[in-house]
């Protein structure tokens, strides 16, 4: 009886810890990512940044958004990642609007680059093992925000 009760636990124990790795949403595994976010009820689009490392080419807000995979090692087993979009406005923008969304606030920051394409940044570590797929929900719903707050910061 005790060899059964303790064969039991130890089932049960090897399920729980199956079930919530699959829970993890990790930068060694950007098609386990793809998937997390379709089923949050985005497009997600696996594909290559220029380097050959993993991307994730995505929309929310009505505005076109990549997830670059960075500390990666030959091309794979990365680290972390870097939801990215960019903006071109007819009439340029002035530095001080975006120095204004950088000063206010904490997640995305924003820069203009040479060309005169704006960006929206917000990095996530997935360092140690990943996030659990409910902080991951949690991230992604604070880019979603964000980029919508960002679209009517700079009246794009």
């Amino acid at each position: 009886m005790k060899r059964q009760i303790l064969t039991a636990l130890a089932l049960s124990v090897a399920t729980a810890t199956s079930v919530a790795a699959q829970d993890m949403i990790k930068a060694t595994d950007p098609l386990g990512m793809a998937i997390a976010l379709r089923d949050l009820g985005y497009k997600a689009t696996l594909d290559k940044d220029t380097l050959g490392d993993p991307m994730i080419v995505s929309k929310a807000q009505g505005l076109n958004f990549v997830i670059l995979f960075y500390d990666c090692t030959d091309n794979a087993d990365c680290r972390s990642i870097q939801y990215s979009s960019s903006f071109t406005l007819t009439d340029g923008i002035d530095p001080n609007t975006l120095n204004a969304w950088n000063l206010d606030k904490r997640y995305a920051k924003t820069y203009i680059n040479d060309e005169g394409e704006i960006y929206l940044k917000y990095d996530v570590n997935l360092d140690g093992g990943g996030i659990q797929l409910e902080t991951f929900k949690d991230n992604f719903d604070i880019w979603d925000s964000l980029l919508g707050e960002f679209k009517d910061h700079i009246d794009f």
